[in-house]
């Protein structure tokens, strides 16, 4: 399993998942959990690991690159917050065939439940348990959904389709002097 984040602002925002982690590995699954991130929260998470006896299982990491061969070696990529804006590792990870879930992606509309991800509440612990539970307990379904994604995603969001909506703003903004 996969969590990114690159900047690790607050513990709150992991707290959730770590719980969920905790279940999970109390049910019998076995995992690893990837934090790859730094900020100001980063050791505040470091220790809240170790309380909750994670230290085998959660990993924390700085941020990577190229991250692409990172995702490779994973299965799930964890969305836990919806920073508004446009998430490029969650467009990476689907673009290698990571299951994705978490929250709901405001900016892209990248992450449909049930058709390219599961859409579940990450700042409740209950809600990232049950959907990450339900990823792990059905990988054919988990396999399905990430190759969903990736199709969505290479025709939805294909480089030249980028570019070319990249040169319809550019064109727009010199039309209308902005």
């Amino acid at each position: 399993m996969k969590q990114k984040s690159e900047k690790i602002l607050a513990l709150p925002d992991f707290e959730p998942l770590l719980n969920a982690v905790r279940h999970l590995l109390a049910d019998g699954f076995d995992l690893s959990v990837g934090i790859m991130g730094e900020g100001p929260a980063e050791r505040p998470i470091r220790k809240r690991v170790r309380e909750l006896g994670l230290t085998s299982t959660v990993t924390i990491v700085p941020p990577l690159r190229p991250v692409r061969p990172v995702f490779q070696g994973m299965d799930i990529f964890m969305h836990i917050k919806d920073r508004k804006r446009c998430n490029l590792a969650l467009m990476e990870a689907m673009s290698v065939g990571l299951a994705v879930g978490g929250c709901m992606d405001t900016m892209t509309g990248l992450l449909q439940h049930e058709k390219t991800g599961l859409v579940f509440d990450p700042s409740d612990p209950m809600s990232t348990y049950a959907g990450l539970k339900h990823l792990l307990s059905f990988p054919e379904q988990a396999r399905s959904l990430a190759e969903q994604a990736r199709l969505y995603l290479r025709a939805k969001h294909s480089v030249s389709g980028m570019v070319e909506g990249y040169l319809k703003a550019y064109r727009l903004a010199l039309q209308t002097g902005q």
